[in-house]
């Protein structure tokens, strides 16, 4: 537990929620937990908005904002609010100080999925972070990291997403400790501030492809296709809503990636065996049935990745646009015979969610001699810009090799951006980035008025047993629109050794919140945003 006091979280603040029951029960108990250092000065004010929903599948309805106003600074507070019964519920918090009479917000936090019973009380930790710029490892009250995986040394090519709930599910992966492929799954609950273990894969995975399914429930599911076994690759498609169960198959593969249509619906793509590279994508639908499309990609890849540009517009309903970024044809990459041609890095796919069709094209995006596989692609967008109307950020990776006779695969430390201003004029742009070969990335909540958009790398190191200090990094990328392109940055905000993922997920919340998935611990990286 290298350096894990510095980082923990201390209990500061309780808040009471009462409900309208005149019984002993149906009350809620809010604990609000800090990073370490972090006051709630006298005086300072505590907002709590409170969102509702009656029907698991429709959006958040705001219902009340409540300011409170810090009498102590370790005291309990109190604000009535009236609930009601089996109603899901979610709260957002944010502490602001005056200084020199400007309010600055110091902390936000929230959780999600909260279904109240007012024949029971109910207590919950909400975990407040500094807005932005900052990740921290999660930790109890009482000072205990909140572990990824439970009694292991980490994991190579683990799985994770957050459900409906705002539960987070990790899933597989090679367990550094016996050296052995995984079938446990936990699930990170942060409102309790716990991890435990869930139902098991129905067999040893790792590389699959994972992403949130909205099953119109509210807890949520998750759909997990393909990957490496211990006897070769998976032809499974999974999908899980408190335990994993087969809803179909498609070609033995590895690498393929999958990802969240704005419906809630799962797209996955490619992937890769010991012979070919598949160029096919399956959908699973809300009901959870899985729609086979073959030969829809004009290069079949691996490794690569895949994110949704769908409009958020009642089209959606019916179409779906995703791009798919580079990648290998060669589960085992050895030269720039077994990557993806430049001239094909970026695909557009059109799926017809009526139909179940698709169409692809190769977009000119200007990015020209690039080869990249093992990456990692997020999304970020502008509201009412007259410039871009999103761009995607490109990290990590690795390139081919110089020369035949390399045996490995250099890093890439090159960040790409493509942006468009109108869906199908495309520009690019390159900057420095970092090594990051086989890491992950989300997107981050940004301010009302802020002009920059912001994600968030998890990497991990680029072999196993390493002892370096870099066993675990997590880099902050700023996108600012420099006239028709967008210009990335990148910095560090954890560069430490605790323990130790190869390759580690990273998930986003609705609050646009980060978790990211560490080989032993959770760890919180803010949004921006400065409401809700």
């Amino acid at each position: 537990m290298r350096k894990i006091v510095s980082a923990l979280i201390a209990l500061l603040v309780v808040l009471l929620v009462v409900s309208c029951s005149d019984s002993a029960t149906g009350d809620v108990k809010i604990s609000l937990v800090l990073p370490a250092g972090g006051i709630i000065a006298k005086g300072n004010q505590i907002s709590v908005k409170t969102f509702y929903k009656e029907d698991p599948s429709a959006d958040y309805e705001w219902v009340s904002s409540e300011i409170i106003t810090a009498e102590s600074k370790t005291g309990k507070e109190k604000f009535i609010r009236a609930l009601k019964n089996n109603t899901v519920y979610k709260f957002y918090v944010e502490v602001v100080e005056t200084v020199g009479g400007v309010q600055k917000i110091k902390y936000t936090g929230g959780i999600e999925g909260y279904v109240h019973d007012e024949d029971k009380n109910a207590e919950l930790s909400l975990f407040l972070g500094v807005r932005g710029e900052s990740s921290k490892v999660l930790a109890t009250p009482n000072g205990k990291g909140v572990e990824s995986y439970i009694g292991s040394n980490g994991s190579d090519g683990a799985m994770a997403v957050t459900l409906n709930n705002g539960k987070v599910l990790v899933a597989g992966g090679t367990d550094l400790k016996s050296y052995s492929i995984s079938r446990k799954a936990y699930v990170f609950n942060p409102s309790k501030l716990s991890s435990s273990e869930t139902s098991s894969l129905p067999v040893a995975i790792k590389n699959g492809a994972m992403a949130a399914l909205d099953n119109k429930t509210d807890d949520g599911a998750a759909v997990l296709a393909f990957g490496e076994t211990s006897s070769g690759y998976s032809s499974a498609v999974y999908l899980y809503d408190g335990s994993f169960r087969t809803i179909g198959s498609g070609t033995p593969v590895t690498g393929a990636k999958a990802t969240t249509l704005k419906n809630g619906m799962v797209v996955i793509s490619g992937g890769c065996n010991n012979d070919s590279a598949s160029s096919d994508i399956y959908v699973v639908d809300n009901s959870g049935l899985l729609h086979s499309i073959p030969g829809v990609l004009k290069e079949g890849r691996c490794m690569h990745s895949m994110v949704d540009i769908s409009p958020d517009t009642e089209e959606n309903s019916q179409f779906a646009y995703v791009l798919v970024l580079g990648g290998a044809t060669n589960v085992s990459p050895t030269s720039s015979n077994n990557f993806v041609a430049s001239a094909n890095f970026v695909e557009k796919i059109t799926i017809n969610l009526a139909a179940y069709g698709a169409s692809s094209e190769i977009v000119s995006s200007g990015l020209t001699d690039v080869q990249l596989a093992g990456h990692a692609s997020s999304v970020v967008s502008w509201p009412s810009t007259t410039g871009p109307e999103f761009a995607v950020i490109t990290v990590g990776g690795f390139v081919p090799p110089e020369t035949d006779s390399d045996t490995t695969l250099p890093s890439s430390s090159t960040t790409y951006v493509v942006s468009t201003t109108d869906g199908s004029s495309w520009v690019s742009a390159t900057s420095a980035g970092f090594s990051c070969p086989g890491g992950s990335i989300a997107t981050l909540s940004a301010g009302e008025k802020d002009s920059s958009r912001y994600a968030v790398a998890n990497c991990g190191v680029t072999s196993i047993g390493s002892e370096s200090p870099e066993d675990q990094r997590i880099y902050l990328l700023t996108a600012s629109v420099k006239d028709t392109s967008v210009d990335v940055s990148n910095k560090p905000i954890l560069d430490e050794g605790y323990s130790m993922m190869i390759n580690g997920p990273i998930v986003t919340t609705s609050f646009g919140y980060a978790y990211a998935v560490g080989g032993r611990y959770f760890y919180l990286v803010p949004g921006f945003a400065d409401t809700m």
